[in-house]
């Protein structure tokens, strides 16, 4: 009886967030091109979402794995 608590990273939430952030990225990349009828410089914007995305990510899951290496 009771209620089992299982902690740790959460792979499938990990999994479809970066998923529809890439989605996400695409689909500011391509309106941006679109509006700015430049190319380049949506591919330049997308590359800086992405960099961005990707140390937030980074930082997130060391700060988790952090504090996962006090826990028994």
């Amino acid at each position: 009886w009771g209620i089992q608590i299982v902690e740790g990273l959460n792979e499938a939430a990990a999994a479809w967030f970066t998923f529809l952030a890439i989605c996400g990225i695409v689909a500011l990349t391509v309106a941006w091109a679109v509006v700015r009828h430049d190319l380049s410089s949506g591919i330049g914007f997308g590359q800086l979402v992405t960099g961005v995305v990707t140390l937030v990510v980074t930082y997130l899951l060391a700060k988790f794995y952090q504090q996962m290496d006090g826990v028994v």
